[in-house]
């Protein structure tokens, strides 16, 4: 399904508590106080890990200390609520080197979504995006489990002409005819507008599951771009890496990421002009640019751990079992709530949350974004 977004400056989606989502009399209280207001009130998801990387139960904000900026703030709020509403989007990379996974993604993603989503009160919407030049949202966020079993069974199929989007498996093209499409992955793309075009006007909790070998080729934003687009849209993003047919140190990367060009025009795909991903009033891709080696094993890592999320290598465990643990930190998430204080500049706010405990790891965002007054 081809679907066109517009794209529109973003703001920090701060996660609306509401006392009707509460489980208990103390979260109803405080998640009351802290209905966002203009500025100030922040809320994020966090996670606790032992040593041996297990998630850690009954915490409390008496186990924690917290800056704002390296100001120190008082937690309001530190609790489960899985009561929270969920929106949770499968980003999948195809083109050369990911067609013979799709069926096993497509498969388990099937699988973990049906488990997710058929809970009790179940409050999750899942939305489904392909990307190798092109970036195609499959289906928007929805509820239902059969739109998206529809929407994962398009996973390696073009949505539009010229779409790069084709599968590449043993069944498919040929070498031959391989090596005549055009070949890339817009990693950065993908996520930038997963958050900012998706996720930045969603309530509650957001992450990002992402499929890919970690290597960028033709986006054109920036790895911090991206990031930043996730951190300003309250996501996590989680990954499973797959290796790629070659050696990460044999992939390029170009340093020089087109700064400044925005996203007019359409999505997916769609970005004005005839080249694939569409440089605007241009036929052909831009002029090579000084370039440097990249790992896309720790471009993921990278990623994950500056928004709050986790890489997860998938030569290690089945993909189901992956997935299981994905769902395991979603639903086991802690809730931190507080007002800052002190600090009120505009720019990038770092949040560190420090635990009195030796031998604790925190996961969370490595902070958020507050926009020009």
């Amino acid at each position: 399904m081809k679907t066109r977004l517009p794209i529109a400056a973003t703001l920090f989606a701060l996660i609306a508590c509401a006392a009707a989502v509460a489980q208990s009399t103390a979260a109803r209280a405080v998640t009351a106080q802290l209905k966002p207001s203009v500025h100030g009130h922040v809320i994020v998801p966090v996670l606790v890990h032992d040593k041996k990387g297990n998630l850690i139960p009954n915490l409390t904000a008496a186990d924690f200390t917290l800056t704002d900026n390296t100001h120190p703030q008082t937690i309001q709020f530190f609790a489960p609520d899985t009561s929270l509403p969920l929106t949770l989007g499968l980003v999948t990379q195809t083109g050369p080197g990911m067609g013979a996974q799709l069926p096993a993604i497509h498969r388990t993603s099937e699988q973990f979504l049906t488990q997710l989503m058929s809970g009790a009160g179940s409050h999750v919407k899942a939305f489904v995006i392909q990307f190798n030049l092109d970036v195609d949202l499959l289906e928007d966020p929805s509820p239902s489990t059969a739109k998206l079993d529809q929407a994962l069974a398009q996973l390696g199929v073009p949505q539009f002409a010229a779409d790069t989007n084709g599968a590449y498996t043993a069944t498919g093209f040929s070498h031959r005819k391989q090596k005549k499409r055009p070949s890339g992955a817009a990693l950065y793309d993908a996520i930038d507008l997963a958050s900012s075009q998706v996720l930045n006007t969603q309530s509650g909790r957001k992450a990002l599951i992402v499929f890919s070998d970690g290597v960028d080729r033709g986006s054109k934003t920036t790895l911090n771009a991206a990031i930043n687009a996730a951190q300003t849209a309250g996501v996590a993003v989680y990954a499973i890496y797959f290796k790629g047919e070659a050696p990460p140190e044999k992939f390029l990367h170009n340093n020089n990421q087109h700064r400044g060009i925005g996203f007019p025009g359409t999505y997916p795909g769609g970005y004005p002009g005839s080249y694939p991903g569409g440089y605007p009033g241009s036929n052909h891709p831009p002029p090579p640019q000084p370039s440097r080696r990249v790992d896309g094993e720790r471009i993921l890592a990278q990623i994950c751990s500056r928004t709050g999320g986790e890489m997860f290598d998938s030569s290690r465990a089945s993909l189901k079992t992956l997935l299981a643990q994905i769902a395991d930190q979603m639903n086991n998430a802690y809730i931190l709530a507080y007002t800052r204080t002190a600090s009120k500049d505009s720019g990038f706010h770092h949040i560190v949350l420090k635990p009195k405990q030796k031998d604790q790891y925190v996961q969370i965002t490595k902070g958020y974004w507050l926009p020009q007054k």
